[in-house]
């Protein structure tokens, strides 16, 4: 289950694979999420805050795991039995090469919405707030 922003992510996520991907803006993720499976949710990434993170919580099983990269807000908020947990992106020689042999000689998609120079860093700080799909990037040199 992919939660994404608009028709344009709702698109990308059904392309990198998911099996059910809606637009959390214009969808009710727990109806969503009870769909997929009646169950619960085995467990959630979250990449953003607010209310549709906390309904994603709300919808993974007791035990399960709901993990969010440290410097999301609001943090999402906990529920009977699931306790979010921050984390940061340390990189990890060992996780490094558990992903590169999980990946082999597959492509890798990174979808870049738009890079900016360096004399444009500011437009691009202006643009996080904008609605873009994908990753927005520096050019150095």
């Amino acid at each position: 289950l992919a939660v994404a922003s608009g028709e344009d992510g709702v698109a990308l996520a059904a392309r990198a694979g998911a099996d059910l991907s809606i637009d959390g803006r214009a969808e009710q993720v727990a109806d969503a999420a009870r769909q997929f499976s009646a169950d619960g949710l085995d467990a959630a990434l979250l990449t953003a805050g607010g209310a549709a993170a906390d309904a994603a919580v709300a919808t993974v099983r007791p035990g399960g795991r709901a993990a969010f990269p440290s410097g999301v807000q609001p943090e999402p908020a906990s529920t009977a039995g699931v306790e979010p947990r921050a984390f940061n992106g340390e990189p990890d020689a060992e996780l490094l090469e558990r992903f590169v042999a999980l990946i082999g000689d597959r492509p890798l998609d990174v979808h870049v919405e738009r890079e900016f120079t360096l004399d444009q860093i500011p437009a691009a700080h202006h643009a996080l707030h904008d609605h873009h799909l994908g990753k927005l990037a520096i050019a150095i040199g």
